[in-house]
């Protein structure tokens, strides 16, 4: 299975409306064909819930360090 990676984002404050970021998000989606990871520090809470709400889930099952969490989009989930 191949996925492409959903990394190195930011959202500036002034930006971060529930529109926008849903638009940015669907954006996302599409540039990375529906099918895609991202790996997030344990601590950036903010951005890991972000993904979370907008479908992306955590994969308990592949952690790539201690202090990382493996999430991944796929349209099929």
């Amino acid at each position: 299975e191949k996925l492409s990676v959903f990394y190195s984002f930011g959202v500036n404050t002034k930006y971060r409306s529930k529109e926008i970021l849903t638009a940015i998000f669907e954006y996302v989606k599409v540039k990375l064909k529906y099918n895609f990871y991202s790996v997030m520090y344990e601590y950036n809470i903010r951005a890991i819930n972000w993904l979370q709400k907008c479908g992306m889930e955590i994969d308990p099952l592949y952690k790539p360090s201690d202090d990382t969490i493996y999430l991944k989009y796929d349209i099929c989930q």
